[in-house]
């Protein structure tokens, strides 16, 4: 009798838990192609969080803050240049490219499923070319199951 209403209160639990949290996928591109890729499947966030606030759990970052938002100046020790630096994409499944990020990292919100990737490339010329995009194999896996789709 207690196994069961302790069961009953774990899936509460687990129920409430799942309704505010979102699963993404993030990809940090250290600048020399897909072999340099780290890929984080299925990464829990909280709804409403900002795609900066999970970058710092999943690297060590550095930013400076700005009356427009936040510019990331560094992940894991990387730092931007006077002609490279740490910008985020998303993916968009209509066009199957890489969308520019349009605001600084602080004032995103993931989507539940999104694919984000932070790509550290030169920005001359402007815009910069867009990372390669994800092996079928990455974006399938993480499509059909990890990010819930």
């Amino acid at each position: 009798m207690l196994a069961v209403y302790y069961q009953r209160q774990y899936a509460q639990t687990l129920q409430r838990f799942e309704s505010t949290t979102i699963r993404i996928y993030v990809i940090f591109d250290y600048g020399n192609g897909s072999t340099y890729r780290r890929q984080h499947r299925d990464t829990l966030a909280l709804a409403g969080e900002s795609l900066l606030l999970v970058t710092i759990r999943l690297a060590k970052v550095k930013y400076d803050t700005y009356a427009i938002g936040v510019l990331v100046v560094s992940i894991d020790g990387i730092e931007n240049t006077k002609t490279k630096a740490w910008l985020w994409y998303h993916w968009d499944d209509q066009s199957k490219s890489w969308l520019l990020g349009e605001t600084g990292p602080d004032g995103f919100i993931p989507r539940n499923g999104q694919v984000l990737i932070w790509y550290y490339t030169s920005f001359e010329p402007w815009p910069p070319s867009p990372p390669d995009p994800p092996s079928m194999a990455m974006h399938e896996g993480c499509f059909q199951g990890c990010c819930g789709k």
